[in-house]
């Protein structure tokens, strides 16, 4: 299963990419869904080791995801993480996210979150429409709140709330 969804978002790349990208580990202070994160540290060769760490531990209401990062390119304002953790339902085998950036203009940019899953068994098959519809729904979320964390520099309304 995969789902895609993206925005446009009123900031040049560099400052979209920054925030994405190089704060990844940082999703805590923008993003709703996530009560808190910290760094994941590097253990070893990382695709990402650039950014000092290997990718990001998030605290949900769901339980812990661990957002391992397994392909960062800068120069194309991409990269890849694949989520583990106790929030996983059990019948998810691999789920991994990709964001890319890209630009309108000096003054626009576009994020775009893939997200690919790939469920086993029976439960997997049945939920497979129910999980990309969720999906959706939270990257859509994602994707507003860091579109507003980005030009306005504050936390979107239901940040706050939570």
């Amino acid at each position: 299963m995969q789902r895609s969804e993206a925005i446009e978002i009123q900031a040049p790349i560099d400052k979209v990419w920054s925030v994405a990208a190089n704060q990844f580990d940082e999703i805590g202070v923008w993003a709703s869904m996530v009560s808190h994160s910290k760094a994941l540290p590097l253990d070893g060769a990382s695709p990402a080791s650039e950014l000092g760490y290997a990718g990001r531990v998030c605290a949900t209401k769901q339980g812990e995801t661990v957002e391992k990062i397994v392909a960062f390119d800068a120069n194309s304002h991409t990269f890849t993480y694949e989520i583990t953790g106790d929030a996983m339902p059990g019948f998810v085998k691999r789920a991994t996210n990709t964001w890319q950036v890209t630009p309108i203009d000096g003054a626009r940019s576009q994020l775009t979150m893939t997200v690919n899953m790939e469920t086993g068994g029976f439960v997997g098959a049945l939920m497979s429409p129910m999980m990309a519809m969720g999906m959706g729904k939270v990257l859509r979320t994602n994707l507003e709140e860091i579109k507003h964390f980005i030009e306005t520099g504050q936390q979107h309304a239901r940040k706050k709330k939570a």
